[in-house]
């Protein structure tokens, strides 16, 4: 669902399925189309370089935390990162309705990043990418504690950080933008949260992210 790697959530919410093991056919690479894939990495404390205060990276966009004040520019680049979340089950809905129905959308996508931002929990973090040039954002991910699906005798910890809404402007695209933030998720997940492994949810049929993550290092553990 993702442009650069798709938990598999709507950017409202955290959300996920129940976990249970499904297989699908097998694309050209090899890679099995399941309807939700759980993907778990094992990340260390390096340092931090991405977050917190803002630090201006090699490809000239400053990597910071982001904030109550970015909610406009977070509920733009969700809403065009995440277009086929306006339809979803709802297409009727979304005929009938027109321009009330997708005002509804926005007004949920907003809804949602506001409350998460506004609770200031140590167990939440949105991390941005902003073009010094234009002042504006071009990318975003969120990391929070969630219960992670895989089987309890797996499990390390009853929670662990969740990689969720990663998105890029589509001009920003194959920049190596996403890495980095992921990158700066696993440094916030090993550093101040203290976690051994971060965990995400990719649709099985995004054969594009499932090939981002997997070169991140990323690793199928269960399918939904």
């Amino acid at each position: 669902r993702l442009p650069v790697g798709s938990p598999g959530v709507r950017p409202g919410g955290w959300g996920g399925g129940g976990v249970g093991r499904r297989s699908g056919a097998t694309d050209g690479d090899g890679l099995q189309l399941a309807r939700d894939i759980v993907s778990v990495r094992a990340v260390e404390s390096q340092g931090g370089t991405v977050g917190g205060a803002g630090k201006q990276d090699g490809d000239g966009l400053m990597y910071r935390d982001g904030s109550i004040e970015d909610l406009e520019e977070l509920t733009d680049l969700s809403l065009e990162a995440f277009p086929d979340d306006a339809v979803g089950l709802d297409w009727l809905m979304m005929k009938l309705a027109g321009g009330e129905y997708m005002r509804q959308h926005r007004e949920d996508v907003r809804s949602g990043l506001e409350r998460r931002l506004s609770q200031q929990s140590a167990r939440y973090a949105i991390l941005v990418a902003q073009d010094p040039a234009s002042d504006s954002l071009v990318a975003m991910v969120e990391l929070g504690l969630l219960p992670c699906p895989v089987p309890m005798w797996r499990r390390p910890s009853p929670e662990q950080p969740y990689l969720v809404n990663l998105a890029v402007r589509p001009e920003w695209r194959r920049k190596g933008i996403g890495g980095r933030l992921v990158r700066g998720c696993e440094e916030r997940a090993a550093g101040p949260w203290g976690y051994g492994e971060v965990f995400l949810h990719v649709k099985g049929s995004n054969i594009p992210a499932r090939m981002l993550y997997r070169r991140l290092g990323y690793v199928t553990e269960w399918r939904e």
